[in-house]
């Protein structure tokens, strides 16, 4: 596709690719102008439902002229191929600028006057596609492009809503990214403007904490604390900008605010040093129940406070911070790999179960690999003061296995050990690594019980369901092709074996998701 032109588009380079289309960097030759376009993938473009949607989004997103929208040019089509030419934004997608250093507890990556400004933006963007009728459905910080000169624009209108135009997606089906999905929408219910606000609060908490307000290993796990759970703010962050976060985020879309130009007016009466109104529909609900409870209330915060306080010192003089690093392998087969990135991985999520330790997520630590960094450099961006690191040597079934802890700001190594073994007892490798771990750093482990059941997995299917991690990490068509047929044989070793389902069902909701497979 690299430099061949289509119609008087000359393709360049490749931008990016999501579930409804793959997005190229192109030349118009006429116009003489970068233009970005988006393609629908060949898949989806012979169905004609799919084609009448991508028409809807082209003729939805051209109707808007807002300098925070991304402006659509014309929607083409060459050989049974149709594509919108777009407006090319030279700058950084807002979740690279909030993961800049992404990783460390109480994490903020933006200047409050950053957040506000490109909030404010947001808002306003928004606000000017939802008083023309069309709702965004897919609001993420990967959605929103800053500029080299710090204007915001939102991209990808592909899952947009045109009122009055509800069909073209089945009824209890959902559109978006999970992570910042509504409860309506996660359940497939219908939606409105609404949803667009609740994830422009997820964007706004992703702004002053440096991560996501609801969050879990898989998707099911999202969609539970999106509809259970309360997002959880630090006392520090400023008091309008939590009740802005809070109300945007309220589970009843009724008690959200009712338009993001409201949004953007308290935003900027709190960047002109204002404070904003307080009132939630919720809290005036159940005011009268307050008030007959003010004297319970207080008497049971007096005992907490006292409690917990207590509490808070012990855990903060407790809780140790820990990083574990992809381990290196030094084996003579590079394609061996595979098995250190799983070991690492599996030692993360040993360590990550123990409450005394705060261990680093592996997308953090595993953005360090193959850079050449220092670890001082690495614990001090990951705000760390321990890292894990060692190599594995893999020669057929035999396992040479390395590892040391060091803690960064005396410079000294707390343990270090070298295990010789094979794939056979490859679990009560990880178990003695994880646990010598703990011990060094004064952490019990969490499972410590008298008696612990023998891990029965056969080392064949352990294998088979790393390499099915390996390759669902390096995310592509084919990549997720070869994930799925590497937990399919774990399972064929093992069908009782959890884990590889897990994989199995991870990989299948990934292609549905980028639209490889229906």
């Amino acid at each position: 596709m690299i430099r061949k032109t289509i119609l008087h588009y000359k393709i360049l380079e490749k931008l990016g690719e999501g579930g409804m289309g793959v997005v190229y960097l192109a030349e118009d030759t006429k116009l003489k102008r970068q233009v970005a376009i988006k393609f629908l993938p060949h898949h989806i473009s012979t169905n004609e439902e799919e084609r009448k949607r991508f028409e809807i989004e082209a003729q939805a997103a051209a109707a808007l002229n807002h300098p925070n929208i991304a402006t659509i040019y014309a929607i083409e089509e060459s050989e049974g191929q149709m594509f919108i030419v777009m407006e090319y934004i030279e700058g950084k997608e807002l979740k690279d600028i909030i993961g800049k250093d992404a990783g460390a507890e109480n994490f903020q990556p933006l200047q409050m006057s950053e957040v506000i400004n490109y909030a404010i933006q947001i808002a306003e963007g928004l606000e000017a596609a939802h008083k023309k009728g069309i709702i965004h459905r897919d609001i993420k910080s990967s959605n929103i492009m800053i500029t080299n000169d710090g204007k915001v624009k939102i991209m990808d209108f592909g899952l947009v809503k045109v009122k009055g135009i509800s069909k073209l997606t089945q009824i209890g089906t959902t559109v978006g990214t999970i992570a910042y999905m509504s409860p309506e929408q996660s359940h497939g219910d219908k939606v409105d403007s609404h949803t667009d606000i609740w994830s422009f609060g997820v964007v706004l908490y992703e702004m002053l904490m440096g991560k996501l307000p609801f969050r879990g290993d898989y998707d099911q796990a999202i969609v539970y604390s999106i509809l259970n759970k309360e997002p959880q703010l630090p006392k520090e962050i400023n008091v309008g900008l939590r009740h802005i976060v809070l109300k945007s985020l309220s589970k009843n879309s009724e008690e959200r605010y009712r338009t993001a130009e409201e949004i953007a007016e308290e935003l900027r009466t709190i960047s002109h040093g204002g404070k904003v109104k307080r009132t939630q529909a919720k809290q005036l609900k159940l005011s009268w129940i307050l008030e007959g409870a003010a004297v319970i209330v207080i008497t049971i915060a007096i005992f907490f406070i006292m409690h917990v306080s207590k509490s808070e010192k012990t855990t903060s003089e407790t809780i140790k911070t820990v990083a574990v690093l992809p381990f290196t392998n030094i084996g003579a087969d590079p394609n061996q790999e595979y098995f250190s990135d799983g070991l690492s991985e599996e030692l993360i999520s040993v360590l990550e179960k123990n409450p005394k330790l705060r261990v680093t997520a592996r997308t953090s630590s595993f953005a360090f690999k193959n850079k050449g960094m220092d670890i001082k450099t690495i614990a001090t961006k990951l705000k760390v003061n321990n890292i894990l690191e060692g190599s594995v040597r893999k020669s057929g079934n035999n396992l040479r296995i390395s590892a040391d802890l060091v803690n960064v700001k005396t410079d000294a190594s707390l343990w270090s050990n070298t295990y010789n073994g094979t794939m056979n007892n490859i679990f009560a490798l990880q178990d003695s690594i994880s646990g010598n771990v703990a011990e060094a750093l004064k952490a019990a482990l969490l499972g410590k019980e008298a008696s612990k059941p023998e891990q029965k997995t056969d080392p064949k299917a352990y294998n088979d369901y790393l390499l099915g991690n390996h390759f669902f990490n390096l995310r592509s068509k084919e990549n997720f092709e070869e994930a799925e047929s590497y937990y399919e044989k774990a399972l064929s070793i093992d069908s009782s074996y959890a884990p590889a389902w897990v994989g199995l069902s991870r990989v299948h909701s990934e292609q549905a998701h980028q639209g490889y497979v229906p």
